[in-house]
Formats: structure tokens, sequence, C-alpha cells
């Protein structure tokens, strides 16, 4: 327990776990008692355990209760992001199946690369075809990795250690967590299914039993470093299982379920205990001891990992802006995706994608950084941003026959609505439902430099802020939801508290200004010059309304006018857009910021 109360940015580390056999192997690692909770926003849906582990102070998350998977570990993430401003490095830490014989039950495996393998589409001929690419460890996180694997060869791990560890401390624990003597590893050959009847293998054949070379006793758990993937759902089948293995040239590890939606936002590490083969054979006989030895594998790497080195390669990488903050630019340009994260003030913008060239209105990315929505002329439109590929698209109602533009798109927080509005003397904003398809649209009045809040559930009107003396180009909302930005003609950036409706503060942009956005952190926002110049993107203290930071421009945009700007949540992807005619949708990687 710390002498004093600490604050939430006092807590470098996040560690995230899916299930409650993960989150109670996290809490018996840490060195001390559990820290007292600070104040978190009232927006934060997550619960929270803090604590010491290796000298850093690290903050543990758990998924909802029967709620998997990459959007649920995304969203567990953005929140414990928001709330604890300090976390240098997220650890995904718990279970898996093994993708192969080498691989066996009570092994680690750590993450040298992340793929999600259910992310394509499907032909007409049946087959999938799977896009998207193999996710690095990242640079700063790797080196660490690498040097204490050479330590782990040299002097075997601690694993053991720290399990006899929890035992003497928790002698209520049970012994499921921390001594495999008793469980069975067995791995039965691909085609050969389990005998229903019992959760165990009592009356599985054994002559189908694949041979492997039995390892010594006492020997220390073995720690493998690979690529692993992630997908949606759980794999109990060994033909699935080898299909996906398969499918990335036998170069998988193991199989998970909540990675996918954390690679990218910050630096990161996946930490998996083996508890099946994700086979017909699959059950929980495994799964608390696997859950521990991934966690006192986190307790070893953490041990071994300095702050300080953390926090200067993590610095290095961000140009020594913080990754979360507000953005916002001015007229007509395209729309583009980036990948942010580059060297300090290397200006590095490297395209991904560009996804049309065509009069662009207004731009969108989805929270889990996983959609581009874009109001292109009279439709709206969606687009996967790692593939570029296309997506359903909805319709747009068209009253009295007239095709009036997009002129507004967003997405909801956890990305299952999609909203738009229409330029139209009388006004409609639409939500469109991403997964059923089902819409509802509320009428609206707009007035000249005015801005209504609606209520989404009811669809009444709850307030109307007033203030800008030109017209309002755009509006975004902070994570925590307790600010909104509003952007306008009039060159100025209006800091609204969303609760009271009232001013908090007022920022002297520039005139034409056209859009803003914010990021993770609310204290951050940007604006932007009418065209691609120096300064044309720049970075506020909400707070104290001073300018922080100048973004270099966009190469080979300099001729072009860009009005809309959006920025993921992991800060990861930017887009760009364009409301001049053979514009267009861009995809970034990349982003570099100015000195």
């Amino acid at each position: 327990m710390p002498n004093q109360p600490l604050s939430r940015k006092d807590y470098s580390i996040g560690w995230i776990c899916a299930l409650g056999h993960e989150l109670t192997a996290a809490t018996a690692m840490l060195d001390s008692e559990e820290h007292p909770t600070p104040p978190i926003p009232a927006t934060d849906i997550n619960a929270y355990t803090l604590g010491s582990m290796g000298g850093h102070n690290v903050v543990i998350a758990g998924l909802p209760i029967n709620d998997k998977g990459s959007i649920s570990s995304a969203m567990v993430a953005i929140h414990m992001k928001c709330s604890f401003p300090g976390i240098k490095i997220i650890l995904i830490v718990g279970i898996a199946g093994s993708a192969t014989k080498e691989v066996r039950l009570g092994d680690v495996v750590v993450s040298k690369q992340v793929v999600q393998w259910d992310s394509g589409k499907y032909e007409k001929d049946g087959r999938f075809q799977h896009s998207g690419d193999r996710k690095d460890l990242p640079f700063s996180v790797g080196t660490q990795l690498a040097k204490l694997k050479t330590k782990l060869e040299l002097f075997g791990n601690r694993i053991p250690d720290y399990l006899a560890g929890i035992a003497r401390k928790f002698p209520d624990l049970g012994q499921e967590y921390t001594d495999s003597s008793m469980l069975e590893d067995v791995l039965f050959k691909s085609e050969y299914l389990h005998v229903d009847g019992r959760d165990d293998c009592r009356r599985c054949d054994r002559a189908v039993v694949v041979e492997r070379t039995p390892r010594p006793v006492g020997r220390r758990i073995a720690v493998h470093y690979g690529l692993i993937a992630s997908g949606n759902q759980v794999i109990k089948d060994a033909p699935k299982r080898d299909e996906i293995n398969k499918l990335f040239g036998g170069d998988v590890f193991c199989l998970e379920m909540e990675a996918a939606g954390l690679i990218g936002s910050i630096p990161w590490v996946v930490i998996r205990g083996i508890s099946d083969y994700a086979d017909s054979h699959k059950n929980d006989k495994w799964q608390k001891y696997a859950a521990a030895v991934a966690a006192a594998y986190a307790r070893e790497f953490l041990a071994l990992l300095p702050e300080h080195e953390l926090e200067e390669k993590h610095e290095s990488k961000t140009g020594g802006v913080d990754e979360s903050a507000i953005v916002k630019p001015r007229r007509g340009a395209d729309i583009g995706v980036k990948d942010t994260c580059p060297p300090r003030a290397t200006g590095k913008w490297n395209l991904r994608h560009t996804l049309c060239k065509a009069r662009v209105f207004s731009i969108a990315l989805s929270h889990d950084s996983k959609l581009v929505a874009a109001g292109v002329g009279d439709t709206v439109r969606l687009w996967d941003t790692a593939t570029g590929e296309p997506q359903k698209t909805p319709e747009v109602t068209n009253r009295g026959g007239i095709r009036n533009a997009v002129v507004a798109v967003a997405f909801s927080h956890d990305s299952k609505l999609l909203a738009w509005a229409l330029d139209a003397e009388e006004w409609s904003i639409e939500f469109w439902n991403t997964a059923t398809g089902r819409r509802k649209a509320i009428p609206s009045k707009f007035g000249h430099g005015k801005i209504e809040l609606w209520d989404v559930e009811t669809g009444r009107l709850r307030s109307t802020l007033e203030g800008h003396r030109g017209g309002v180009s755009s509006v975004a909302f902070s994570c925590d939801s307790k600010l909104m930005a509003s952007g306008s003609t009039d060159g100025n950036i209006r800091l609204w508290d969303t609760w009271t409706g009232q001013l908090r503060k007022m920022l002297a942009g520039y005139h034409g200004l056209c859009s803003v956005a914010f990021l993770s952190d609310p204290m951050l926002i940007s604006s932007g010059m009418a065209r691609w110049q120096p300064n044309n993107i720049q970075v506020w203290d909400t707070k104290t309304g001073k300018l922080e930071q100048a973004i270099q421009p966009l190469p080979n945009c300099e001729s072009e006018i860009v009005s809309i700007l959006a920025i993921s949540h992991g800060s990861k992807v930017f887009v760009s857009a364009s409301k001049s005619r053979g514009g267009g949708v861009r995809i970034w990687e990349d982003l570099g910021y100015g000195n």
C-alpha cells in the first residue's frame, strides 16, 4: 500500500483479462494489498483492481461476464486509457487454445505478432478470403521481451516460484491455480471427436492420441514466442483450428479472442497460458492453472521492465505529444486514414488506402477503428479500415424526391449505431444499427450558428446551444462525453459542458475552420488552416486555452483543400477528406507531429 494515495496519472501499466479465473490470477500476483481506487469518471463502466507489481503501478480490468471478443476488449481499453492517462503499455493476459502439438497444456505463449484470423469476406464459391496484415509487437516492447527471453534461457523462468508464492499467500486459493501434477495433458488426432456424456476424456479412445516425447519431470514451464491468432469466436473444432493455422503458413502458436481489439491503440503485449487444444475435447480443467502461469510470466516481465526505459521509448514514438488529443481541420480535401505513433517530428504520413475520389461532406471512424463512414454526395458509404474494402451501405431517405447531401456522419461509442444528417430546409437526423440494419429518424430545424443536443432513445431535444457567429461546421464529444467541441466558420472553437449546456471555453482558431475531433484524452484539441500548409492542424490545451502543438502537413496534398479530419481512439488511424469535387477519402499511417 503506498504511503500516500495515488492519482490516476500515477498508473503506468494496464492489464486486461476476459475471464474470472484470469482476474483472480492477476490480482493474486500483485506485490501488496490492493490500492484504493481514486474517483473514476461516471461514464467509465469498467471495474478496476489497482496495485503494484514489479515496481510498477498496475490497473487491472476484466471484461463483463459472458462478454468476450475484440470489440469488448477495445471498449474496456478505451475507458481504461481515458481514466488512467499515465498508462504506457497494456498487457492482455489470460488463457488460449494451442494451435500446434509443440505448444502443450500449461505452456505460455507470448506474442511476437498478432493477426485477426476472421477478418475478411466469403467469396461466391464459399471460400473465405482473409484480409489484414500481421501486427508486429511494438518496438519498445519487443526490445524488453528480447532481454527477458535471453535471461530466461540462461537462468530459467521463475513461474513456479511465483505460483508457490501465491499458494502460500492465499491458502484458500486452491491448487487448481498453482499445481498441474493432477492434470492430464492429452492431444487427440484432429479427425477424432470427443465422446459426449462427460466433460473429461475418460471415454475417449486413447489409441488415437498424438504421440509426443514426454517432457522431463521437473522441467521449467515452457515459454514460446510467436504468432497469436485472434478472432471473435471460440474454436472447439480441430479441423477448423488446423485450417486457421494453415491459413498463416503453420506459424500460429495459439488461438484467442481479445487481442485483435487492442492492437495498435497503445504499446501492448499478449501473454497466454494454454488451457486446451481448441478441439472438441476442450474443457475447463486447465483454465485456472493456465491463467496463473500467464499472470506469473506477466509479473516476471514487469519485474524486468524499467519504468524510465518504457517512458523514453514511448515518448519518442509519439513525438512528445500525448496520444490523447482532439483534432480539427478546415476546408476541403480528400478522405484518408493514417496510422500514428511515429518518431518525433518526422512528418511522415504513409498512405494506406484511397477509398474513393468523389466529393465528400463528412467522415467518421468507428470507435473500434474497424469502419470508416463518409457522406459522399447524397449517399452514406462504409469501408473496412484494414482492407479498404467497401461494406454494406445504408439507404438514405430522400424527402419529396429531392436528393440532399449527407453533411454529417457519426458512430456511437459502442460502434453499433451510425447517425447521419441531411442538408435540407427540414433537416433529418437518421440512426442506423450497423448490426441489424434498423433505422430511426429524428426531424429537426437548425438555425444559423446553433447546436442541438438530442436524446437518441426518446427522440427529444435536450438543449440548444447558441453563440457562434458563423455556421457550425463540426461538433465532437470527448471520450468521457463530458465535453463537446464545436467548430464554426467564424474561426472559433467552443467547448461546452454537455450536461449543463454552458460554454466552458472559447479558442480562437482560423477563419473557415471546418472540423473538430477528440482523441482518447479530452485534454487536447487541434484546429486547421484552409489548406495543407505548416501549422494547419494545431493541438490545444482545453483547460488553459493555449496552443500546444502544430502538426506537419501531409505530403502531396499541398494543392488540395482538406475539409474534414477524423482520428481513431487509439491514435493509430487517421482519416482525411475533401468537399471539393474530385476529392475523396484516404486512410493514413504514421502521423508525424511537428516540433
